[in-house]
């Protein structure tokens, strides 16, 4: 049982013996105790697909001495474990590890409140986060007790808290629209086929028209990755080699609409990219990501169309899965939401 002491006059603290018959005092020492640990807000992503978590933590000296200045850091546990994280408090001058200004006297306490920073290995998980009082995290030579020698040592970890985390969202987008367009025959139409042909050859060129929704796409998402696959299908192979590129398409065209001498302008010669295709039937890949980006930005979306490219052989041709095959064309767009 602990009562003021009546002997020494300096309201010292003590502890009666087994036996009652004497009095063993103590000196007056702080106790810091974390006694809140809360979310403020959503985590968010931010462009490196690091995470920030807005947080609250208070800190209270229970205690009967004041306690010197010391630092809070905090901590999470995922699946590889447990690590020290940056607590970055606005106005601090430390980006890990926010401080007290001053001394915090018996029953005060102290508020700080700020973000943790996760690496992005832990997006989509769930995490536990803890805080300690009178952190050690990053020094060296310290003492066991730290920075404040305190009543009680092994109180300063909070409790955890548990914190749903974002991740990356990816998404396989099929077209809503596509179709190529045939030289020779420039007054057809060719929406319902179930390839998209290119062709290089003069009298013989064929275009190909994609579009995809992007409707599923945030308005300001910030995109990873963003790319196009096509099944190539068929092809006049041997020694001919095609480049096929992909060049942004500047107005409206409709599928069952478009045919040659309508066909819509776009943004040659400056293609997104560009890609050898060849003999083996198969899936090849077209990097998007600025074009995505852009109109998730909010850039007029109409679509891309493919190109033979002239620095290719002048007679290839190749045929790619349409959206009417078995093997639709795709846009394989990640992303993150980073407000």
């Amino acid at each position: 049982m602990r009562r003021p002491s009546t002997v020494d006059g300096a309201a010292n603290f003590g502890e009666w013996s087994p036996e009652g018959t004497f009095y063993v005092l103590e000196p007056p020492s702080p106790d810091l105790v974390v006694t809140t640990l809360e979310t403020t807000g959503s985590p968010t992503m931010n462009p490196d697909e690091s995470i920030a978590v807005p947080i609250r933590v208070v800190v209270q000296n229970q205690g009967d001495a004041a306690a010197a200045v010391f630092k809070v850091s905090t901590e999470y546990t995922g699946p590889e474990g447990t690590f020290t994280v940056p607590f970055t408090v606005p106005g601090q001058d430390s980006a890990f590890y926010p401080y007290t200004g001053s001394s915090l006297g018996p029953g005060n306490g102290v508020t700080f409140e700020g973000e943790v920073t996760l690496p992005d290995t832990v997006g989509a998980e769930t995490v536990s986060l803890r805080a300690i009082a009178d952190s050690c995290a990053g020094d060296e030579l310290m003492p066991d007790y730290c920075r404040v020698e305190e009543r009680d040592e092994a109180n300063n970890l909070s409790a955890s808290i548990s914190v749903s985390l974002p991740g990356p969202v990816a998404l396989e987008l099929t077209p809503v629209a596509d179709s190529y367009v045939e030289e020779l025959n420039f007054w057809q139409n060719y929406g319902g086929a179930s390839t998209l042909k290119v062709d290089l050859e003069d009298s013989y060129r064929h275009r190909s028209l994609i579009r995809f929704d992007l409707s599923s796409v945030p308005v300001g998402a910030a995109v990873q990755t963003a790319g196009l696959r096509l099944y190539l299908t068929d092809g006049n192979y041997g020694t001919d080699v095609l480049r096929v590129g992909v060049v942004q398409i500047l107005e409206e065209w409709t599928e069952t609409g478009v045919y040659w001498d309508d066909r819509p302008s776009t943004a040659w010669p400056d293609f997104e990219d560009s890609l050898l295709v060849g003999e083996s039937a198969g899936t090849y890949y077209w990097n998007l990501d600025s074009l995505v980006q852009e109109w998730v930005g909010g850039t007029a979306n109409y679509g891309i169309m493919l190109y033979g490219k002239e620095d290719s052989a002048y007679d290839a041709w190749r045929a790619f899965a349409s959206r009417e095959s078995g093997n639709p064309p795709q846009l394989l767009v990640e992303y993150i939401i980073t407000d």
